[in-house]
């Protein structure tokens, strides 16, 4: 994605979608902000098979980010955003099926997320460190703050332990 080097800012939303080739996102290291697109998305990083790590520099993320179905995704990273906005189904952060990485995405400066965060069949998560940041999560329309779901390694949830206010209900299974 080097050709994108210039890029600083964005009104709609970003879809790294089906990119067989795709290795990492590098190139994107100015982007400062992220809109969203018509259905709430800020940043979807799906089905990039050669995918090995996704980091975006950009400190306003309008919406949702989703992270799903990249087999070899090993780590991913939005450490400059401080907050995450949501999409039309009320979720913040949506990791589901990356069987590769083995910890939630590093967010270091994200003090609060409007909506929920899902993390489910992906089965290298021991413990959602990465995410150690975030003091508030709101509720998806479902009214769930945080689901997480058939992840067959994770041991506890210690990576979630500053978290002070979440309104919605939690789902663990």
């Amino acid at each position: 994605l080097s050709g994108l080097k210039g890029v600083t800012s964005m009104t709609g939303g970003m879809a790294l979608t089906s990119n067989t080739n795709l290795m990492s996102t590098g190139g994107m290291n100015n982007l400062k902000s992220v809109g969203a697109a018509n259905d709430g998305s800020s940043i979807e990083v799906i089905n990039n098979p050669a995918l090995n790590s996704a980091d975006i520099s950009a400190s306003s993320i309008a919406g949702g980010i989703v992270v799903q179905a990249n087999d070899n995704l090993q780590s991913a990273s939005f450490n400059k955003a401080t907050q995450l906005g949501m999409d039309k189904n009320g979720r913040s952060l949506q990791i589901v099926q990356n069987p590769s990485m083995k910890s939630a995405p590093a967010m270091n400066n994200v003090q609060s997320m409007s909506g929920g965060i899902v993390i489910s069949q992906t089965a290298g998560i021991e413990t959602p460190t990465g995410l150690e940041s975030p003091r508030n999560i709101g509720p998806s329309v479902t009214g769930t703050s945080l689901e997480v779901t058939a992840n067959k390694n994770l041991k506890n949830l210690n990576g979630l332990g500053s978290l002070e206010g979440m309104p919605g209900s939690i789902d663990i299974n």
